[in-house]
This record gives structure tokens, sequence and C-alpha cells, in this order.
């Protein structure tokens, strides 16, 4: 087991735009496949059109071709519209946060107030390369960007509490992948597996 802290970790950060929208597309692509849908909405759209001018099946191919269009748009909207539109209409994403996390839990300290939150709030932890991605409820998190940490023993101190107080944290790289945040090289193994 890992030692407790002795000292609370602070972070004092503002989100960027940029950030904060990068990271809501990686959490909508892995919560609600947001780019998945696209991509199948997409090629049931084709296949509707492909049917209305085949004329092998106008009235179907019509009500599927809607139906993508309405998928399409709704998912389109929702990962590349929302994201910003939700940023700029809410002031308190530009505003400057002083976190800290301890052995107790975590203190939000924001303009006009601050807040107190247990461990037990949290359910989960995502990790990019990008960032941390605090969850709880299902669709919410608390967003940590990486670049806050003043070093590499920070970081790691921090990566250890949220082991201990919320669980091992889910180092995604299948997520990081997906949305062009994978900073990584493959290297493989030394020795190749015993396929016997």
């Amino acid at each position: 087991m890992e030692p407790e802290i002795s000292e609370p970790i602070t972070l004092t950060f503002a989100h960027t735009e940029k950030e904060y929208v990068a990271a809501t597309r990686v959490f909508y692509a892995r919560v609600y496949h947001t780019r998945f849908y696209m991509v199948v909405s997409g090629i049931v759209l084709i296949l509707g059109v492909v049917l209305i001018l085949l004329t092998l099946e106008f009235i179907f191919g019509s009500m599927i071709a809607v139906a993508a269009l309405i998928l399409l748009v709704f998912n389109f909207y929702a990962h590349f519209v929302t994201p910003r539109q939700f940023f700029q209409r809410n002031a308190k994403f530009r505003q400057e946060f002083n976190l800290q996390f301890s052995e107790d839990g975590l203190l939000f300290r924001f303009k006009g107030g601050e807040s107190k939150l247990a461990w037990t709030f949290y359910s989960m932890v995502w990790e990019t390369p990008r960032f941390y991605f605090l969850r709880y409820d299902n669709s919410f998190f608390t967003l940590i960007p990486k670049r806050v940490f003043t070093s590499e023993a920070q970081e790691s101190v921090f990566r250890d509490l949220l082991s201990r107080k919320i669980g091992d944290s889910e180092i995604q790289q299948s997520l990081a992948r997906d949305s062009g945040e994978f900073q990584g090289d493959y290297r493989p193994p030394q020795n190749p597996p015993d396929w016997r």
C-alpha cells in the first residue's frame, strides 16, 4: 500500500477553450460513441440514397436516408458544436480554479465560493496523454489537464492518490489512440511470444 500524502496537492489553472473542447470530444466519443454513430449513419445514408437512385425501394430508401441524416446531424452537432458552445456559454469554465487533493477529498476553490467533495463522489478515473478525467454520475467529469502539474513527481503522487482513493486509473491507450492523443510509439517485445 502506498503511503499517505503529507501535504495536499494544489493545482491552480483555468481551462482553455481548445483543451476543454478536445477533452469533451474524447469523453463523448468514449461514452456516447459519437464518432461511431456518425460513421454508421453515413453508411446507412449512402445505402438509402442508393436504394432511391436505383428505384428499388423508394419509400423504404427515403425513410432510411432521412433517419440516417437525422442521426448524422445530431451526432455531428453533439461532437463538434456542443462542446464549444457549452464552454462559451459557461463563464465558470473560463475562471481560475484552485484544487486541493488530500487524503480526505477534493477542495474546489473558485470565484464566488468553494466546494469540498469526498473521494466517494467519483466512480472512475480515465487517464489520457493530456488529461485526467475524474468521472462522477454517468455523464459528468472533472477535467484535470496534465499541463498544470509542476513536476513529474507531483503528478506521480497525484496518480498514486487517485489509485488509492478511486481505484486503479484506467490508462486508456485505446481511448487516447481513437482521439488522436496517443503519443507513444509501439515497440515490439525483445522476445517474441511463444505460440506453441
